[in-house]
């Protein structure tokens, strides 16, 4: 098993980061579907932690073919070691973003140049000359940008129909064709099919001995995935405007009636109110972090509003006017201030309506939210043997089972041994004090 090394760094969170849906509208797309991807070359990178480079050159040369119809010989080392120059991270392996920052701003330089020897030791790897010659020869092929996928295998679809190839990053739990989620580190590939059963197929940089001569797939529901691009050919000037039409909702208060937040763009602030988190329950609960596309509207009821899409288990989700915590059933509110009008002990937003309108006058009629917690929103549900649903998910996603949302006995025996593994009484029952205890281990 040591004879393959891996290398991908999961990103850190950045709400900064384009979104696909910002970018590209999506398409009707068939069941199964494969993009020829047999004209670029197998790349090896050999007992290098250099991955996130190769995946993303392979990726690279498919994007050049497509425009030009030539293949380039394009330097994974190039990518590779230009991103240990400013990552960061001390040993092998490097963060996604990091090398598509790479692309974006220098491009890839051509074998030419940065031959990609991987017989080299990791020092003598990354020890590359940035020259006038180098520079001239990566500048062309830089990438117009590049935007995440949400973790959703139809978004992953979407993306490879529409894109040809996407490079994502899985969990290893082995060496071998199909790789399954385990514990021996992530590892970045390029993912360029699927099929009606939701099995994945992707070229790996192992090398033409490996797999199905260095191509393997997985079973979505046997895997974990994180980390997924496109890259994007759009102007420089048009990223920047999406960017500034990015919102971010963070969860700062999170009192028994109500969770209280601010809602910031890089020119605009005010506060937020929602319902407390209760598991996503319709009417009574505000809904999950993550990332929301949204649209103006006006509401018969509320007037200027907006909607939120994709809202998982939940519909008719707003951002509207209102004032009090009994205005909402899930929505969000906005105000200038705080305050406690109707002297009722719980907190009330103010110039909810006047809060709306200046919003809108920033984001324009459409733009992204993304919603965060300053510290990590746990399910409260106590779980035993025999429960179903979400939150049964969440445990089994902490637990690196497969999420089916169903208490069975690989689940009871999971748990128990956590417990034991982490002090606690180990009977099974999932409540307070294990979740607590998992809170680092959910995503």
């Amino acid at each position: 098993m040591e004879q393959y090394k891996l290398g991908a760094i999961p990103n850190p969170i950045d709400t900064r980061d384009i979104h696909i849906a910002q970018v590209q509208a999506p398409v009707p797309y068939p069941a199964s579907y494969k993009t020829d991807i047999s004209f670029i070359p197998v790349l090896d990178q050999k007992i290098l932690g250099a991955c996130v480079g190769h995946a993303h050159a392979t990726c690279h040369i498919y994007h050049e073919y497509k425009e030009t119809g030539k293949v380039k010989d394009l330097s994974p080392r190039y990518i590779y070691a230009l991103s240990k120059k400013i990552d960061g991270y001390p040993g092998e392996g490097t963060f996604p973003r990091v090398s598509a920052k790479i692309e974006k701003d220098s491009g890839c330089a051509t074998e030419d140049t940065i031959i990609n020897n991987t017989t080299l030791s990791h020092t003598d790897y990354i020890n590359i000359t940035e020259t006038d010659v180098v520079k001239k020869d990566a500048f062309p092929f830089r990438i117009g940008g590049y935007a995440d996928i949400p973790n959703d295998k139809e978004a992953l679809k979407q993306a490879i129909y529409q894109n040809g190839v996407v490079p994502i990053t899985i969990s290893v739990g082995n060496f071998f064709n199909p790789i399954i989620k385990g514990n021996y580190g992530w590892h970045r590939v390029v993912a360029f099919g699927y099929d009606e059963n939701d099995r994945f197929y992707f070229r790996n940089s192992w090398g033409e001995i490996w797999g199905d001569k260095g191509d393997g797939y997985f079973d979505w529901a046997t895997q974990t995935l994180i980390d997924m691009l496109v890259f994007t050919d759009i102007p420089n000037t048009l990223l920047e405007d999406i960017k500034k039409k990015t919102v971010t909702l963070t969860r700062e208060q999170f009192l028994a009636k109500e969770t209280l937040g601010t809602l910031t763009t890089d020119d605009f602030v005010c506060k937020t109110l929602e319902l407390p988190w209760l598991n996503n329950q319709s009417n009574i609960s505000c809904i999950p972090d993550g990332t929301y596309s949204c649209k103006w509207e006006i509401n018969p009821k509320f007037g200027l509003s907006y909607r939120l899409s994709n809202v998982i288990g939940r519909d008719g989700i707003l951002g509207h006017a209102g004032n009090y915590y009994t205005d909402i059933l899930g929505c969000i509110l906005h105000g200038d201030k705080y305050s406690d009008t109707n002297k009722d002990g719980i907190v009330d937003v103010l110039n909810s309506r006047v809060t709306l309108d200046k919003l809108y006058k920033v984001t324009g009629e459409t733009f992204m939210l993304v919603i965060k917690s300053i510290k990590k929103i746990l399910p409260t549900e106590v779980l035993i043997k025999g429960s179903r649903g979400a939150n049964v998910k969440i445990l089994q996603k902490a637990l690196a089972l497969t999420p089916d949302g169903i208490f069975g006995k690989n689940t009871e025996r999971a748990v128990k041994g956590f417990q034991a593994n982490n002090q606690l009484v180990a009977d099974g029952v999932v409540g307070k004090n294990t979740w607590a205890k998992l809170k680092s281990l959910i995503k």
